[in-house]
C-alpha cells in the first residue's frame, strides 16, 4: 500500500469523526483515492469540516468532480461539498416578507414552498430550477439570468458564511446603510472561493 493510500484512509477515518459514514462517499475504485464527496447536515458540521480541511491542507470544491482535479492539487486530498442535507426552510416571516433557508435547497423546491404561501424569490425558475440556492447566489449571474428587477443583491437580506479556515461568520440583518460596509457583497458571486454560503 502506498503512502498516499495510507494517508487517504487516515483521512477517511478522520472524516468519520466529523460526519456520519452515510454522509461521506469515497471517489475512485480504491478507498485510498484521496477524493471524497461529503454532505454536511448542519452549519456546525460544515464549520468543523472546513476547519479540518484547512488543517489537512485539503482542496475543497463546491462543484462536481472533474478529471483534471487530481492533477491540480499535487496529491492533496480533495473534498467535494454537497448541500443536499442542508435544504430546509427555517423561517418565513410574513410581516417582513423574508424567508430564512439553508443553502442546499433547490430553487424549484424553494419556489414551490413559497408559492403555496403566495410569495416568490424574484429569481427566474427555468434557468436555475435544479440548482441550489447557495449555488445561485454564489454564481456570477448577468442581467439575463438574474432577477427580473434589480440585482441578486437586492434579494438577499443577510448571509451566513463559513470561511475556508472554518470561521463561522454572518451578516447583520438590518437596513444596508445602517450596518457599514456590505459584508454580503463579498460572497455573492464569489463561486465559493472566499467562503461557503
Amino acid at each position: 500500500m502506498t503512502r498516499d493510500a495510507i494517508r487517504s484512509i487516515g483521512a477517511l477515518d478522520e472524516l468519520r469523526q466529523i460526519l456520519p459514514t452515510e454522509q461521506i462517499e469515497s471517489h475512485g475504485k480504491e478507498s485510498g483515492s484521496g477524493s471524497y464527496a461529503v454532505e454536511p447536515a448542519s452549519r456546525s458540521e460544515l464549520t468543523e469540516l472546513l476547519l479540518w480541511a484547512n488543517e489537512r491542507g485539503a482542496s475543497v470544491y463546491t462543484r462536481r468532480p472533474r478529471e483534471q482535479d487530481a492533477e491540480r492539487p499535487g496529491g492533496r486530498l480533495r473534498i467535494y461539498l454537497r448541500g443536499h442535507r442542508m435544504a430546509r426552510i427555517q423561517d418565513l416571516d410574513i410581516v417582513s416578507g423574508t424567508v430564512t433557508v439553508q443553502s442546499g435547497i433547490t430553487m424549484a423546491e424553494l419556489h414551490r414552498a413559497l408559492e403555496e404561501r403566495g410569495y416568490t424569490t424574484g429569481f427566474p425558475t427555468r434557468a436555475w430550477r435544479d440548482e441550489s440556492l447557495g449555488a445561485v447566489v454564489a454564481a456570477v449571474m448577468d442581467a439575463h439570468w438574474g432577477p427580473p428587477y434589480g440585482s441578486r443583491e437586492s434579494e438577499v437580506v443577510g448571509l451566513a458564511v463559513v470561511l475556508p479556515d472554518g470561521t463561522d461568520a454572518r451578516s447583520r440583518v438590518a437596513p444596508r446603510k445602517a450596518v457599514g460596509p456590505d459584508f454580503d457583497r463579498i460572497f455573492l458571486g464569489s463561486r465559493g472561493q472566499l467562503g461557503i454560503i
